[in-house]
């Protein structure tokens, strides 16, 4: 028998609904963006409509929120913009936001295989984007 759940903390969809707000809240605005990568809102804004797309944004009402996950300082994660271009965008931005942030077992740290990248971690370390725009194809 199912029984109710002690507190609504423990709600997956809750947790999941908050996890969520938290990404968009802790999400760029276009003009931010902008500031951050030296660019125009116009230049964000066509990297994130034109086909294929240069940079990952979640449609907020009537504008954009780009998520921190694919900037490092200043700049684009490195070999971010070959990656994004095969993500499926209905993938659900929370499901892109922990692929990119999350340990991959595709992605071993080196030979030994001891410890797993992120997708995120393996850009950064300046290994090929081509296996991770590869996996993001299958996300």
């Amino acid at each position: 028998m199912l029984e109710p759940r002690a507190s609504k903390e423990e709600d997956p969809y809750l947790l999941t609904q908050a996890k969520y707000e938290a990404l968009l809240q802790s999400s760029l605005t276009v003009e931010e963006a902008a500031e951050r990568l030296g660019l125009t809102p116009g230049q964000i804004l066509q990297r994130v409509t034109t086909k294929p797309v240069r940079l990952y944004a979640i449609r907020r009402g009537a504008t954009w929120v780009l998520p921190e996950f694919q900037f490092e300082g200043t700049a684009l994660v490195p070999g971010f913009e070959e990656v994004v271009s095969h993500l499926d965008p209905e993938v659900h931005p929370l499901g892109v936001s922990n692929w990119f942030d999350l340990p991959n077992p595709d992605l071993p740290e080196d030979d030994r295989e001891e410890r797993n990248l992120s997708p995120r971690e393996w850009l950064l370390s300046g290994h090929p984007p081509a296996i991770v725009a590869a996996l993001a194809a299958d996300l």
